[in-house]
């Protein structure tokens, strides 16, 4: 046998076992007794672009010290630029300028946080953010999203200002995920409701996976779950605040009335409300209001809520 003989041989035995392991898939994935579960494997490429319209995208996705979007510090980021039609379906991802790093904290990782990621106190020693670079990449983007934005948002403003001018979407509360019959918005649990797997809490990591969630019809309803995302930017929503100070022991009460706690602040970080709030559509503030006030009357809360529209721009930030 030649040396190109030899050379070639690991490969095709490579692919020999990889047609093997995939006659196993088929031949499971015929059986009511299995599943078969497939290693997310990113694409680069979605759709064809020609004479569409498109626009940019960005998936962000990070990993923090903590919950508290007030004081928790990024420790990793990852920022996934893509192209996407108007219908919105995805089309292109672009490689070569994807962002990824990572920020030592200056404190030693929580043993939880570093159980959940797989980071190591050693792998941020010394690292930094290359802010210029994420805030090129951030000013260029039609639309970031994240999973869960709510979180993602609030830190990422804290990082930087240019964050604060650019429309947000969430993929976990902007999708119709229990209508389309996929009954957890999880990113882990999405993956395996189509199919999938892959190595979950890590920035990079979710962000390419989500991307590829994305880029596939949902279930049910056969629609781009971007165009969920767009559509739902586009409601005019108003928040309701019942007033602030209200007893501790109705917290389940409000939770079951559809209420979180939540803090709106304005662009100086100063608090401007801190209670309990709902987002509701403009034709749903009346009766809402209405009902609010008739329990606040029966749990003798005095004070009087409040109720105003949310700047589209501002959604999932302090501000909304």
């Amino acid at each position: 046998m030649d040396a190109k003989a030899e050379e070639q041989d690991p490969q095709q035995k490579q692919k020999e076992r990889a047609l093997v392991l995939e006659q196993a898939a088929l031949t499971l994935a015929q059986s009511p007794d299995y599943r078969v579960l497939r290693r997310v494997k990113p694409r680069a490429k979605f759709a064809d672009a020609e004479g569409r319209k498109l626009l940019r995208g960005i998936i962000l996705d990070t990993e923090t010290t903590g919950l508290d979007t007030s004081s928790a510090v990024i420790v990793e980021i990852a920022m996934v630029p893509f192209l996407y039609a108007d219908d919105g379906q995805p089309v292109e991802v672009l490689e070569a300028e994807i962002y990824h790093g990572f920020q030592d904290p200056g404190a030693p990782l929580s043993d939880e946080v570093k159980d959940v990621t797989g980071l190591t106190d050693e792998d941020l020693q010394g690292k930094t953010l290359d802010i210029e670079a994420i805030e090129r990449l951030a000013a260029s983007a039609d639309l970031i999203i994240a999973h869960k934005a709510d979180y993602d948002r609030k830190l990422c403003e804290r990082l930087s200002p240019v964050f604060k001018a650019k429309p947000w979407g969430c993929s976990y509360a902007q999708i119709p995920w229990k209508e389309e019959k996929i009954r957890g918005g999880m990113l882990e649990y999405i993956g395996v409701s189509m199919g999938y797997f892959f190595s979950a809490h890590r920035a990079i990591d979710d962000a390419r996976a989500l991307l590829q969630f994305l880029a596939n019809p949902l279930p049910i309803s056969d629609r781009w779950p971007l165009n969920c995302i767009r559509e739902d930017l586009k409601r005019q929503l108003y928040a309701i605040w019942a007033p602030q100070h209200t007893p501790f022991g109705l917290n389940v009460a409000f939770k079951q009335m559809g209420y979180r706690w939540s803090e709106r602040t304005n662009e100086h970080g100063a608090i401007l409300n801190k209670s309990h709030r709902k987002v509701v559509t403009k034709a749903e503030v009346h009766d809402e209001m209405a009902r609010l006030i008739d329990f606040l009357h029966r749990a003798g809360i005095r004070g009087e809520p409040s109720a105003g529209p949310i700047n589209p721009l501002d959604r999932f930030s302090f501000r909304e």
